[in-house]
């Protein structure tokens, strides 16, 4: 589905009639495709950060603003374009347009707001090497932020090198890995340090995951290695906060 532009005079702005999509997964698809295709008509994407939920693109002296507006029971929504006289020639933005036409947008939730969370699909894998492919990217990590699941999915976010990845991870029957994919996103929030980190890595160190075991909380996470296992975070306490700024007041939330 493609909105179509309505004409600009000088010095006005113009908006299209939003559309309403029934899923955020739906409306996070349709904006890339409509930016994918705005793209390749040769607009120039500029920004889509923090707590945003569209992309800007320039061409010829206009700035188009693709936006999502979130309906108030959290899911689905509208989409919608606005077109406006711009005489900047702002930069684009290079990670966001490979997400666009390599990888996609996730639309997700933080501090009252919804926002964009661009990504590249960096590998994916099936079957055991989907198992290898969680162990050798855990392994390789620098910080382990966050892992947890729902629905038979398994998502853990990390740091590598200074750039931010999501491992998701789909379970299939018994809880055994169907397939992996890893993601280099946009921005991951650094909330703290992973004190199993050593631990994690020697227990992977040439081995590959085979289940994952998701039978307690959402936040209970167990690695099942050969005839071993690996809770993620046994004891509630392995996630250790940063030390906060006095003068930080935080987002609100």
């Amino acid at each position: 589905m493609l909105i179509l532009l309505p004409l600009l005079t000088a010095g006005a702005q113009a908006t299209t009639t939003p559309v309403h999509l029934d899923t955020n997964d739906e409306l996070a698809t349709a904006l890339v495709a409509q930016v994918r295709a705005d793209v390749k008509a040769g607009w120039t994407i500029v920004n889509a950060y923090g707590f945003d939920a569209g992309i800007s693109a320039v061409k010829d002296g206009v700035v188009m603003r693709r936006s999502i507006e979130v309906d108030q029971d959290g899911d689905g929504g509208k989409l919608a374009v606005t077109v406006t006289p711009d005489t900047d020639q702002p930069k684009g933005d290079e990670f966001l347009t490979q997400s666009i036409m390599n990888g996609g947008v996730t639309l997700e939730s933080g501090c009252g707001d919804w926002y964009l969370q661009p990504f590249v699909i960096e590998n994916r894998a099936r079957g055991e090497a989907a198992g290898k492919l969680v162990a050798d990217t855990l392994r390789a990590a620098d910080d382990l932020e966050r892992a947890d699941h729902a629905g038979g999915v398994v998502t853990m976010t990390l740091d590598r090198a200074g750039k931010g990845f999501e491992l998701v991870v789909e379970l299939g029957d018994d809880n055994r890995i169907d397939r992996a994919t890893l993601k280099r996103v946009q921005f991951v929030t650094d909330s703290g340090r992973y004190q199993r980190k050593n631990r994690l890595r020697q227990a992977l160190r040439g081995k590959s995951v085979t289940t994952i075991d998701t039978s307690g909380t959402e936040s209970e996470v167990t690695l099942v290695v050969g005839s071993k296992r690996f809770a993620i975070d046994p004891d509630g306490d392995a996630f250790k906060a940063h030390p906060r700024d006095p003068d930080d007041s935080g987002c609100g939330c």
